[in-house]
């Protein structure tokens, strides 16, 4: 069970902490995962993705940024991570994942190396 985030920080249910558990907390979890980037956190080194040094106008650019998205949630247990879509511009990209866990499935999107 982890803390519920909203819009990047801590989310309170009448001043006291609200929880995920279960699919949510999985998709918490790899959306943590991906968008963190990777060697940034001091305490867990090895969180976060490597999709800032990948190459927006490269032709293996969905595939590399596919590839650095599983490996960010290698460490999140008993999820399946899908990237059903990849939109881009200049300045950024979405990244639209699909999350398994126990037979449920959510999806999220989630900003890669950017802000729109």
């Amino acid at each position: 069970m982890d803390i519920r985030l909203k819009d990047g920080d801590l989310y309170l249910d009448s001043g006291a902490f609200s929880y995920v558990k279960g699919i949510d907390e999985a998709a918490q979890r790899a959306m943590i995962a991906c968008t963190v980037k990777k060697n940034s956190f001091l305490y867990d080194r090895d969180l976060g993705a490597d999709t800032f040094s990948l190459d927006r106008t490269s032709p293996d650019y969905e595939r590399a940024l596919q590839m650095a998205l599983r490996e960010a949630v290698y460490a999140v247990p008993d999820i399946r991570l899908t990237v059903k879509a990849v939109r881009k511009n200049r300045n950024s990209a979405i990244a639209v994942l699909q999350i398994e866990q126990s037979g449920k499935t959510r999806e999220t999107e989630v900003i890669i190396d950017g802000e729109l």
